[in-house]
């Protein structure tokens, strides 16, 4: 036990005495003596932790002769605080690490059982790069205020941060080790302090010119509340990075008698930069009826480059290629129905794509007993395709007995139906027995019924869909050439759904979504086209003159116009560019024929008592243009600084849109000049292939080159 005084309502006890000996510097002796102080103050207790005196001897000549002696005060680590009165009920803290320069403190306060208010905040005033940072977080829990359809607001809250910045990859860590829940709306700072100020520090790290502002907001529904939500924005500056993190919890069909108790933990960007919206989730401590819930969620919309769109809970289906669009390590959504011997697991998942919904389900069954052991499982997975609609789906079962690691018996399917129109269907049946000798028996059966779709459907005149497309004004658009801005206002015309206006030297764009031009088309939807099957505008003319004209893309699914297996769709990207349209003009941008040299020259006034001093200063050249470089007219687009070439040479960019054409049955290279840089070129290669050499059909297809498991592509 350490000494200790009591003083009335106080009590001093000796924490510690340290005695150090730096190995540095002249010869020292640190002694430190500190000390505990607690007591009460009427309805205030508090507690003061570390505070003492620190003495330095320093063996040189100094104050006390042949060496020096030094006294000081020492500032307490930390101070804690709490009340019970008027109303109020909590505490708080305030920690203080001088060596770090760290000052950290936290509050909870409760007045009235019915007001609820948690606070924290860190302090670092020594950055490695100088300065300082400072992190607040505050939150209020409030008596429910009603909102329409049900809802209730239960809390609001908010967190501030200076010179620090938000750790993306850490806070999508989050939705596993259940970090949120420090950070929404935390109950008990004073007792989790540790933990919170180190999950704060983890997923907002410091970061000199970055500012943070996240607020946050607990929502119910239904009374009593079945369903909370507690979610928060955070807003980094100046990234204009954009997060959102979520903990979503439910209770069925109550708290104290929960037969369903689900908590799923989320996480999301927004990039309006790159135009991306990312949103990935994970259940955490979930249960039915005594049950455990697991499994993870996603969701993806790109709109600008590479536009694509996915949902998913659970994963995918076995034989697809998710496009590389950020995503994690999915889990199914699985329930553990016995865990140990037997062991009963069942899993499910269930994901829409652009073009595709999948669903798919597996139970697993092991038992075992005596050295003899019982396994099975019973599996679907199923791809709907819905541009041209079609389905594929695969079912498979397993039973075995086993002893030891030898089989007895066991007995398989696989089963695969496809259609409709035609209806395929396919599979194995085997049966194995292995007292003895093994023997096994297998049955297959491969049987098509119905017609094809196609030959039921009449082929579509694609030609007159894309002259009606190419008439209709409202794919046509007038835009500016990148790099410039508009240097002209135009009139408003009295009917502008009728009239097109272009500027001088702008852009005139006439676009489709009908079909790919300039490309060879097999299919149309669910039928064939009708006339030809490549389509391509050949000449512009304005005037009677004909004019140079460049080709635009557009986004366009190519299962709908190109014959293309199972495994071609399901690995390549659900859209993937192609010529479009047109885009005409824009070669000519606005420029000066005239230039006026004027010498650059500044005037200082000064200001004496009786009359104004003017005293005019020449600018050198080399120092005018220097001013002028950072001047606004040099800022803008249409400034020579901002358009001539970098004297580093080209800017280095990545190109991820890189396809290649593989052999469909080891995905190796089929040839090495078969590389392009886009998915267009690919498949004209393709098309052109199987023109030159019809055998190949069916042999060869195009997948994107990051996908391809073959050292040799470039």
């Amino acid at each position: 036990m350490h000494p200790h005084l009591q003083l009335g309502p106080l009590r001093v006890e000796v924490a510690t005495i340290s005695l150090s000996v730096p190995s540095g510097g002249p010869p020292r002796i640190s002694l430190k003596v500190t000390a505990g102080i607690s007591g009460a103050l009427g309805p205030l207790k508090f507690l003061v932790q570390g505070i003492g005196l620190a003495t330095d001897v320093i063996f040189q000549p100094g104050n006390a002769g042949p060496f020096g002696i030094g006294l000081g005060f020492k500032p307490p680590d930390g101070i804690g605080l709490d009340i019970d009165a008027g109303g109020f009920a909590g505490g708080g803290f305030l920690i203080l690490d001088e060596d770090k320069g760290e000052y950290s403190g936290g509050l909870d306060l409760m007045f009235e059982d019915g007001i609820a208010v948690h606070a924290l905040a860190i302090l670092d005033t020594k950055l490695p790069d100088g300065g300082f940072s400072l992190l607040i977080l505050i939150s209020s829990e409030f008596p429910a205020i009603p909102l329409p359809f049900g809802f209730k607001l239960l809390g609001v809250g908010g967190l501030l941060g200076l010179n620090r910045s938000v750790a993306l990859e850490a806070l999508a860590a989050g939705l596993r080790d259940d970090s949120f829940q420090t950070i929404l709306f935390p109950t008990d700072v004073v007792a989790n302090a540790p933990q919170i100020i180190s999950n704060l520090n983890r997923l907002f790290p410091q970061s000199n010119g970055h500012f943070i502002v996240g607020p946050m907001a607990k929502v119910g529904w239904a009374t009593p509340t079945l369903v909370t939500a507690e979610v928060g924005l955070v807003l980094d500056l100046p990234t204009l990075d954009i997060a959102f993190v979520g903990v979503v919890r439910a209770a069925l069909p109550a708290d104290d008698i929960a037969i369903l108790t689900l908590q799923v933990n989320f996480f999301g960007t927004l990039d309006f930069k790159t135009g991306r919206l990312q949103f990935d989730a994970s259940l955490y401590d979930s249960h039915i009826l005594g049950y455990t819930l697991t499994g993870d969620m996603a969701f993806r919309f790109y709109w600008l480059d590479d536009a694509n769109l996915l949902l998913t809970a659970g994963g995918f289906n076995p034989a697809y290629t998710p496009p590389p669009m950020n995503l994690p390590q999915l889990s199914r959504i699985s329930i553990v129905l016995f865990e140990g011997n037997p062991d009963v697991r069942a899993e499910g998942y269930f994901a829409v794509t652009s073009n595709t919904v999948q669903f798919g389900a597996r139970i697993e069954l092991n038992y075992g007993v005596h050295g003899f052991s019982v396994s099975g499982f019973l599996s679907l997975d199923a791809v709907v395709t819905l541009i041209p609609f079609h389905f594929t789906s695969d079912a498979a079962a397993m039973l075995a007995v086993r002893s030891g690691s030898d089989t007895l018996f066991s007995i398989k399917l696989d089963l695969t139906l496809e259609g409709p129109l035609p209806w395929h269907a396919h599979g194995t049946a085997s049966f194995e027995i292995g007292f003895v000798f093994t023997i096994t028996i297998s049955v297959s059966f491969d049987i098509t019924v119905g017609p094809s779709l196609a030959t039921l459907l009449a082929p579509i005149d694609v030609l007159a869909e894309l002259l009606a497309a190419l008439s209709d004004l409202g794919n046509w658009r007038s835009r500016l050439p990148d790099g410039s801005n508009q240097a002209a206002t135009l009139r408003p015309l009295p009917d502008p759904t009728q009239t097109l206006v272009v500027q001088p030297f702008g852009l005139l764009d006439v676009s489709q979504k009908v079909s790919p031009l300039a490309i060879a088309i097999q299919r149309f939807g669910a039928t064939t086209p009708q006339g030809g099957s490549v389509f391509q505008i050949v000449d512009v003319a304005l005037g009677g003159q004909s004019i140079d004209a460049a080709a635009t893309q557009e986004e366009f699914a190519p299962a709908q116009f190109f014959a293309m297996s199972d495994a071609e769709k399901l690995s390549r990207p659900s859209f993937s560019k192609y010529n479009a349209g047109i885009s005409i003009g824009g070669e000519q941008l606005p420029a000066a024929d005239f230039m006026r040299q004027r010498d650059v020259a500044y005037e200082v006034i000064y200001l004496p008592e009786h009359a104004p001093v003017r005293v005019k200063f020449g600018m050198p050249p080399g120092l005018s243009q220097f001013s002028v470089a950072g001047a606004a007219v040099a800022q803008s687009p249409l400034s020579q600084v901002r358009r001539a070439p970098s004297p580093l040479g080209d800017r280095v960019s990545v190109d991820d849109d890189r396809h290649v054409v593989v052999s469909a049955e080891n995905l190796g290279l089929f040839r090495s000049d078969l590389v392009f840089d886009t998915a267009t070129a690919a498949d004209l290669a393709l098309r052109g292939l199987f023109s030159e050499r019809p055998e190949l059909t069916g042999t060869i297809q195009v997948m994107p080159a990051a996908a391809v498991p073959h050292a040799g592509v470039p």
